[in-house]
């Protein structure tokens, strides 16, 4: 498991919620809300994140989200969550 593998979870479920967005758009230095998520987007798309990720077996449980409400862009959320796997 790398922190690249997250990045691509975290850009699929991006690209789900947010379907007008195009993928070449989500890249590590943008905010969700620079994507045009709302706060209800953003929860969805953290909450898919970790679902899929608890999927795989590669983390334990959800990580509250005010965990992530300081994290500045998509690459950084990625570090968070990369922080949080087992590897």
């Amino acid at each position: 498991m790398s922190r690249d593998h997250v990045l691509d979870v975290i850009r699929a479920q991006i690209v789900r919620v947010l379907p007008h967005v195009p993928p070449e758009a989500v890249t590590e230095t943008v905010h969700l809300k620079q994507l045009g998520a709302d706060s209800i987007d953003r929860t969805d798309i953290l909450t898919m994140t970790m679902e899929e990720l608890i999927a795989e077996n590669r983390l334990d449980g959800l990580t509250p989200l005010v965990a992530f409400a300081a994290v500045p862009n998509i690459g950084a959320l990625a570090d968070l969550l990369f922080a949080r796997c087992r590897r």
